[in-house]
């Protein structure tokens, strides 16, 4: 199987438009997956959540658990209800 993949990201939307093109080897014909993906910033995020009612406990850049850094690819947050 071969998959390629599309991006077109609308910086007024913040939305990631993805579409992933799938081919089965020896066919021709091709499938489409689609995912609009809203983008979140830190500080963005960081609001949301506080005047959401949550506290922020840590924040990491992969699931690995490295350090949130702005060469970050993720923003997993752990937060905890106030």
């Amino acid at each position: 199987m071969t998959v390629t993949e599309n991006n077109v990201y609308d910086s007024t939307t913040q939305i990631n438009h993805i579409q992933w093109f799938y081919q089965l080897e020896g066919r021709s014909d091709e499938t489409t997956g689609l995912l609009n993906l809203r983008m979140l910033f830190p500080q963005e995020i960081e609001a949301l959540l506080h005047y959401n009612g949550f506290d922020t406990r840590a924040r990491y850049g992969d699931y690995d658990g490295t350090p949130f850094t702005a060469q970050s690819s993720r923003q997993l947050i752990v937060c905890t209800s106030k």
